[in-house]
């Protein structure tokens, strides 16, 4: 019998928008890599991360991390870009708490 993913959180917008509100924001290597290459400032993602859709048919759990993945979507007021943002809840060693990870960002 193979593995079961825990359970997703049921709550990832209030809880993003929450760690948002308190800073807990951190990006990784590859999404400023991909911000980057792709003209996506931290604030446009920011934007879509408070204010963006909920896609739950695009999470996917990383057996790697043992961490959910997911994504929010959503389009830029002043640029109309539309952004797919991928995102983890989780601590970010040595730091203690939990933070929005951002893994990668595409546009759409």
């Amino acid at each position: 019998m193979g593995r079961q993913a825990p359970p997703k959180l049921t709550d990832v917008q209030d809880t993003v928008r929450r760690l948002l509100k308190a800073d807990f924001y951190y990006e990784s290597k590859h999404a400023r890599i991909r911000m980057r290459q792709r003209g996506v400032t931290e604030s446009q993602v920011r934007y879509i991360l408070e204010n963006g859709l909920r896609d739950p048919d695009r999470d996917e759990f990383d057996w790697d991390y043992e961490a959910w993945k997911y994504v929010i979507c959503g389009r830029t007021p002043a640029e109309d870009k539309v952004i797919r943002v991928v995102f983890t809840i989780s601590k970010v060693p040595p730091l203690p708490n939990q933070y929005a990870v951002v893994i990668t960002v595409i546009l759409v």
